[in-house]
């Protein structure tokens, strides 16, 4: 099972091998976690910051299979810089959340009821 991955360019300034390279990013990132997560989606937009200078805004979102999602946002002066804050921030999130399940797993006391 292979996570899927979409990447939406609301700007269509993403040319093919760049969209290529972002694809080839998030494999190599998130491959570690392929098995949790079903869908991938990569946007990116063009923004001005509060001082009129351009900005690329990246949003990562991960489709569990829980049915939850994971958001990742984060806005930069490059685009390369942006994508892999995004991923790398989704790698740490998607840790914490392996690890703190392999807690609840492992310690029933840590449950919560509701």
């Amino acid at each position: 099972m292979f996570m899927q991955i979409k990447i939406i360019d609301h700007d269509g300034a993403l040319n093919d091998s760049t969209k290529l390279f972002i694809d080839d990013q998030i494999k190599f990132g998130l491959s570690r976690f392929a098995q949790l997560i079903q869908s991938v989606v990569f946007q990116v937009r063009k923004q001005d910051d509060n001082f009129g200078s351009p900005q690329s805004h990246c949003s990562l979102t991960l489709s569990l299979p829980t049915g939850d999602n994971v958001e990742i946002n984060t806005q930069s002066d490059e685009l390369s810089v942006g994508i892999n804050s995004v991923i790398n921030r989704s790698k740490r999130t998607m840790d914490r959340r392996r690890k703190n399940a392999q807690l609840d797993h492992h310690n029933p006391s840590l449950h919560t009821h509701k």
